[in-house]
Formats: structure tokens, C-alpha cells, sequence
């Protein structure tokens, strides 16, 4: 059972509002899947990081874009097995978020 299995992670937040319409945000994240709860490896110990970049940019009063760049590392994967990033230990994501608030 899993019922008794480990994992936790730990994230920050770091956000700058540079004007009403301009903002930046930083976040850095850790997790832990001691146990392979998320099923990271094909066993457990896999840990990772991550380091995302978001510029928040509002182009009308209740639209935003939002670009973003995200780095992930494996700092851990005793398993070599690790299916993440087709077996690569880093991955490079890049993303446009836009929202509409109504």
C-alpha cells in the first residue's frame, strides 16, 4: 500500500510589479519523491528543481499575457531507468499563458 509513502516538495515565489500593466515573477521549486508516489523513476529518490521566469504583461484591464521560461533539472534518480524528458536529467519549457478575467 501507499498509504505510508514519502514525498513533499517545497516552491518560492519571488514577484516584481514594475507598473500596473508590467510585472515580472520568479519561482523556484524542490521536490522529493522518496517513495515513487509520482512514479518520477522506476524507483524511488528521484528529486528535482526547477526555476521558472514569467513576465506578467496586462494588455487591457482584464486581459494579461503571460510568457514563460521554465528550467527542470533531476538532481537525483537513483534508478537510471528515469522516464522523465525521454531520459534526459534537464528540460527547457517555454509557454504563452493568456487569461481573460470576467
Amino acid at each position: 500500500s501507499k498509504k505510508d509513502n514519502k514525498t513533499w516538495g517545497i516552491a518560492q515565489y519571488l514577484i516584481y510589479e514594475h507598473t500596473d500593466r508590467l510585472g515580472l515573477a520568479l519561482r523556484g521549486e524542490y521536490f522529493w519523491d522518496r517513495d515513487n508516489l509520482q512514479n518520477l523513476s522506476g524507483g524511488g529518490g528521484t528529486s528535482l528543481a526547477e526555476v521558472t521566469g514569467t513576465i506578467n504583461f496586462k494588455v487591457r484591464d482584464k486581459l494579461m499575457i503571460r510568457p514563460e521560461i521554465r528550467y527542470d533539472k533531476v538532481i537525483s534518480a537513483p534508478n537510471i531507468s528515469s522516464h522523465l524528458w525521454h531520459r534526459q536529467n534537464k528540460n527547457i519549457t517555454g509557454l504563452i499563458g493568456v487569461s481573460y478575467e470576467f
